[in-house]
């Protein structure tokens, strides 16, 4: 069991296996400790303990120790009579050398020693037959660690962010290790007898001093991870291609002004990093390629070749010497990221372009003053609608030109495109249908419909074309916020149900005869109504899952708004608040939704005065009902 203070662990007994008393400010470990006979994990880290009694040999099935952010100098000699120490963790404390007690720790597989001051690491008498893990990163090392074979089975080293600058032929390294990390030190080459880590899969020389890559990187054949970033490097070898596993490759800030042909041989790299490099143009490159960044390079223009990256799904251009997105782009039929930032000469030379990548979802960059964050909110709107790059070209018409566009979309896409969760896009089509429906068309919608009014679109045009067909146009002050067909079920707020995108006079009239029984419906129906407010005050997600088709197939009436805001405010499934959230961005009046942005916590169990102050406070400003929250506590308590 686990234990998070003495007192606790006491109480527990002989079944506390793991006690936790990091960042308490210790001086010294407590005494109690001592006498916990089963302990297997001791956690005293980020505290001010200067020195570790002996005492800890009594903790014979000891695995994990935990001591780092101490001001240690040294270690207690006892470390090596613990037969199960399997894990200590020193880093960010105050050695100077390698404690000698840890080379005596025969059953340590896992010695972390980071963020220390050790200058030298001799390791000839370790006794670490069974150590996996060693991390000396952020240390004063001039030399690399001498006596490493000792560890026949370290997988992992990490020597980053110390001062190495040569590697001398003697050192060396067990032939099973998985992962070096040396970025950040000051080499300048690696002995060639390193190629026989025939298992090395990560290897980090990034921030060295590397003129070329050593010849030695040539026989690790199991290399997924190459990382030479912030190096010197002035030409990659053609034996790169010879890596059959290599999965990423980061030459990031280097001297490259060319690549070799042999890189398009590699069939297993998937990610590649040129930027920062001096290249003027990109050679064929790996067709299993999915991360491409060129960025801050002297690229003029990008190679044919890269439409036969089908699988690409990331790019990176910015600060390159590209002036426009190509069309061949537009051929990748995977592409999900563009970054396109810094352009030389100016923004791209036509949007329309990028409504026909099949596949985009991030776009990040200079785009024409129409706005690219408008641009790519209505190419994710559309997609997820199901258009396809030419529905897509249309609907940004339509939104760009209003209610004068000409447009050709089928009854089901304009259906589809009011459904959007994008109000420019359905106020614009809601102002071109009734700017062209025949007035007996709109004379058949008398009773449902919401619209928002069209930017630009004067108000005389609105309240003359209604008039035409005897309706009336419903204002909020002096700024007409929607525009009411007809009687609405709840004239005080109109329901937001958009006139559908059918232009055949008969369907809209049977669209408009369901929708209308629906509401009304509800709104006869008081039972219906109680029933429905019975299953937004259960608390239960089972009721709150049969509330939602009901609300969407029936409506909302106006006096249980502020109940569907509270069954979303105390949902406890994350799912099913985003569930909830949608019906309330469709049936709460503009002025009401503000209380949707607030993220004040809201519990039932408070305190009833402060559950009331919180209540007042989200709904503040709002016609949502800060009482009603005392009538779902009484109710809570009768179930």
């Amino acid at each position: 069991m686990r234990a998070y203070s003495i007192r606790e662990a006491l109480q527990q007994g002989g079944a506390t296996t793991e006690l936790y008393l990091h960042g308490l400010s210790l001086c010294e470990a407590p005494e109690e400790v001592w006498s916990l006979p089963n302990l297997e994990v001791l956690d005293l880290e980020n505290n001010q303990i200067e020195q570790v009694p002996e005492a800890v040999a009594l903790l014979t099935g000891l695995r994990i120790l935990r001591l780092s952010g101490n001001p240690l100098r040294e270690v207690p000699a006892a470390l090596e009579r613990l037969p199960l120490l399997e894990e200590i963790y020193l880093s960010r404390c105050e050695f100077r050398t390698l404690p000698g007690v840890l080379s005596n720790c025969r059953a340590l597989k896992k010695l972390d020693l980071s963020g220390n001051r050790i200058k030298t690491c001799a390791l000839e008498k370790a006794q670490w037959g069974k150590l996996e893990s060693l991390n000396l990163e952020k240390n004063a090392l001039s030399a690399f660690p001498s006596g490493l074979e000792n560890a026949p089975c370290l997988r992992t080293l990490d020597l980053a962010h110390n001062r190495i600058a040569e590697i001398s032929a003697s050192s060396r390294l067990p032939i099973g290790l998985e992962s070096l990390d040396l970025r950040r030190n000051r080499i300048a080459g690696i002995p060639g007898h390193w190629g026989a880590l025939t298992q090395l899969r990560h290897l980090d020389l990034s921030q060295n001093r590397l003129e070329a890559l050593p010849e030695a990187v040539r026989q690790l054949r199991q290399l997924r991870q190459l990382k030479l970033d912030d190096n010197a490097l002035t030409r990659l070898p053609d034996f790169m291609a010879e890596l059959p596993v290599l999965d990423a490759l980061n030459l990031r800030n280097n001297q490259l002004s060319e690549l070799p042909e042999a890189l398009s041989s590699m069939p297993s790299l998937s990610t590649l990093n040129l930027a920062g490099n001096p290249l003027h143009r990109l050679p064929p490159l790996p067709e299993n390629l999915r991360a491409l960044d060129v960025s801050k390079t002297a690229i003029e223009a990008l190679p044919e070749s890269l439409i036969r990256l089908a699988r690409l799904r990331a790019l990176d251009v910015s600060y390159t010497q590209i002036p426009e997105i190509p069309p061949l782009l537009a051929q990748l039929p995977r592409l999900e990221q563009l970054i396109w930032k810094g352009y030389p000469t100016g923004p791209v030379q036509d949007t329309r372009l990028l409504m026909h990548f099949p596949a985009l979802k991030t776009l990040t960059g200079v785009l024409p003053a129409a706005g690219w964050r408008r641009l790519h909110k209505l190419i994710a709107a559309g997609r997820k609608a199901g258009f396809g790059p030419e529905g897509l070209f249309t609907l940004n018409r339509i939104e760009k030109m209003g209610p004068e566009a000409e447009i050709n979309l089928p009854q089901e896409q304009a259906l589809k495109a009011l459904s959007l969760p994008f109000p420019p896009l359905r106020r614009a089509l809601t102002g071109w249908l009734l700017s062209h429906f025949p007035a007996s068309g709109l004379e058949a919608a008398h009773r449902i419909g919401w619209f928002g009014r069209p930017k630009g679109v004067p108000l005389g045009f609105w309240k003359e074309r209604l008039e035409s067909c005897g309706l009336r146009m419903a204002a909020k002050g002096d700024v007409p916020t929607h525009l009411v067909i007809g009687e609405p079920p709840y004239p005080e707020s109109p329901s937001p149900m958009p006139l559908p995108g059918i232009l055949d006079l008969p369907v809209l009239e049977s669209y408009l005869a369901r929708e209308e029984s629906r509401y009304l419906q509800t709104e006869e129906d008081a039972g219906q109504a109680d029933r429905l407010q019975r299953m937004l005050r259960s608390r239960d997600t089972g009721f709150l899952r049969l509330a939602i088709p009901f609300i969407q197939g029936g409506g909302l009436p106006p006096r249980l708004r502020t109940d569907l805001f509270l069954a979303w405010k105390l949902c406890p499934d994350p799912g099913l608040r985003a569930e909830l959230r949608q019906l309330l961005r469709r049936h709460l009046p503009f002025g009401d939704q503000k209380a949707l942005s607030r993220s004040l916590p809201l519990h039932l169990e408070m305190d009833p005065a402060a559950l009331r102050r919180q209540m007042e406070r989200l709904t503040e400003g709002t016609g949502l009902d800060a009482g009603i929250v005392e009538a779902w506590k009484e109710y809570g308590e009768k179930r």
